[in-house]
């Protein structure tokens, strides 16, 4: 039964679970909990009914003022974006089959805690630049990006997407360092991580948007994190950031974020090499079935990533290695150290760029690592550490054998 499962997996996630048996009583039961003060967080209508069913709910929920900003879940069985209108927070879940990290994926997109899927139109993509537009070229053009990023395999990976959408791009490792190229006046956007050292994104935002007042045109900031919590990309905009992108980046949500806020780069693919980029862009995500999610790569997210540009992927694996050996050892040291802050600082590090080359389980210990360092929590640092070298090995004989 589909309707158990998708409890089960909610339950298996701390949600409590209230089912209704059609669509009016999930009315019923919504206002019967808004008249009690304690209103459900979200609705999530199963693909049991119609997608004008669906609709017609959502429409009439909206029209209520105390249901007009409610999350829904509109679970369908196509998964055809030409279909679904844009309903104010609504998210559409493609639900045959139904799988967990879609799911997972849709409830945390309703509630603000990650970003949703953007229906692409691929058709209208432009592919990537045959030829990387050099620094001056793009500086002459107003499509110079000036990116703060401290990861150097973050640096690696982000400044290769952006080469392959056409555009160039500088590099500061900190705050301070890109509040100081930002006010040479050559870049047209700012894409900046969250956390930094010397001065993070947040106050740099805070800073530029200072000093450009009310005479200057507003120059485009755009996020860059792993962090896609509700209260973080508050947050970013609440500090004058215009736009926001999860890392790793995709390249259509990178393309389209650039396409927002850049003028279009002047050079285009040649069109054998668009179609091998179209159809990489059409490969389904390893969420929805492809790509091998058991190793200790996911090949996968490698393509979601880069496209298919195998020269491109073992160039970043190759790269990978020593900077995550460092971080392995830096985190190690921290640990001997007996500093739990140190440790979750380090694991930050590498989470980041673990996550970028497909190393999940890698990531998600390094995720692991740095909120118990948060936490100050040494049992579950001293619970995780065994593991770390191990998995950090398996991941350098796997780039062994794929390069």
């Amino acid at each position: 039964d589909e309707r158990e499962l998708t409890a089960q997996y909610l339950n298996h996630w701390d949600a409590i679970v209230t089912p209704a048996d059609d669509l009016l009583e999930v009315k019923t039961l919504a206002r019967a909990a808004m008249d009690c003060g304690s209103p459900y967080d979200l609705l999530l209508i199963g693909p049991t009914w119609s997608l004008a069913q669906q609709l017609e709910l959502a429409q009439d929920l909206r029209r209520n003022s105390q249901f007009a900003a409610m999350p829904l879940v509109l679970m369908t069985a196509s998964r055809s974006y030409s279909e679904r209108p844009k309903i104010l927070n609504t998210v559409f879940l493609g639900a045959d089959p139904l799988q967990r990290a879609g799911l997972l994926r849709a409830v945390a997109a309703a509630v603000g805690r990650m970003s949703p899927e953007i229906a692409y139109d691929h058709s209208e993509f432009e592919m990537p630049a045959q030829q990387p537009v050099s620094v001056e070229e793009a500086e002459k053009e107003g499509t110079l990006i000036l990116i703060a990023e401290d990861n150097l395999t973050n640096q690696d990976v982000i400044g290769r997407q952006i080469r392959l959408l056409g555009y160039a791009a500088e590099f500061s490792e900190n705050g301070a360092e890109a509040l100081k190229a930002w006010k040479t006046g050559r870049f047209a956007a700012l894409l900046t991580d969250c956390h930094m050292p010397t001065m993070d994104g947040f106050e740099l935002t805070k800073t530029i948007r200072a000093e450009e007042g009310d005479t200057k045109p507003r120059f485009p900031i755009i996020a860059i994190t792993a962090s896609t919590l509700e209260a973080e990309v508050k947050r970013c905009y609440d500090s004058g950031m215009d736009d926001f992108l999860a890392k790793p980046l995709e390249m259509p949500k990178l393309q389209a974020v650039l396409k927002k806020w850049l003028p279009k780069p002047t050079l285009k693919l040649h069109p054998q090499a668009a179609q091998s980029v179209h159809e990489s862009l059409n490969t389904e995500s390893p969420e929805s079935g492809s790509g091998d999610a058991e190793g200790p790569i996911d090949p996968g997210a490698l393509i979601k990533v880069f496209g298919d540009d195998p020269v491109t992927i073992n160039e970043i694996l190759g790269d990978f290695i020593q900077p995550a050996r460092d971080n392995v050892a830096e985190i190690q040291s921290a640990f001997d150290a007996h500093s739990p802050d140190n440790v979750g600082t380090a694991a930050h590090k590498l989470k980041s760029s673990a996550r970028a080359v497909g190393a999940t389980e890698l990531a998600d210990l390094c995720l692991t690592l740095e909120r118990a360092g948060k936490g100050g929590n040494w049992n579950e640092i001293e619970a995780k550490m065994p593991r770390l070298k191990d998995c950090m090995d398996e991941v350098q004989a796997w780039i062994a054998r794929k390069i």
